[in-house]
């Protein structure tokens, strides 16, 4: 970028906006409207496939957007709404690794083992249960996490 590119660039506008700012606020509005776009799709039964679409598209666009997380989990829900557990697990465990003792982090984890106890994988999922359980003990997923458990004993 030459000198007066960034002496353009660093300039106010005539409302005292510097430009890079407008470019700050024109990207957060784009981030928005993206995400809405997605979201008004993935609340139309017969769209998700669209929304799911849209959300990679977001993802690609923003891969640090504001909504980064709500759109992993929306991911994730629609793969587990499809029965399409394993592709669901991928992005549960991506919001896991991203968003850690976040309660939507652990929202993912808990999701994992819900994707490994519908794939039949009692085992595992009982492994990841117990992990909320022993790591997270007073989030709400603990709770839920023991009612799992809990429900999984009494099938066997």
């Amino acid at each position: 970028m030459g000198t007066a590119a960034v002496l353009h660039s660093q300039t106010a506008s005539p409302e005292g906006v510097s430009s890079a700012e407008e470019g700050s606020d024109q990207e957060r509005v784009n981030d928005d409207v993206r995400f809405e776009n997605a979201m008004q799709l993935y609340k139309i039964k017969n769209q998700k496939g669209k929304a799911l679409s849209l959300f990679g598209e977001y993802l690609e666009l923003f891969p640090e957007g504001i909504h980064r997380k709500e759109v992993i989990r929306s991911i994730g829900d629609i793969y587990l709404e499809r029965f399409d557990y394993k592709h669901a697990i991928k992005y549960y465990q991506q919001l896991y690794e991203e968003y850690g003792s976040e309660e939507e982090g652990i929202s993912g984890l808990f999701q994992t083992g819900i994707c490994y106890s519908r794939m039949g994988n009692t085992e595992k999922s009982a492994e990841v249960f117990k992990r909320i359980i022993e790591l997270y003990p007073s989030s709400s997923y603990s709770a839920k996490a023991r009612t799992q458990l809990d429900i999984e004993e009494m099938i066997k």
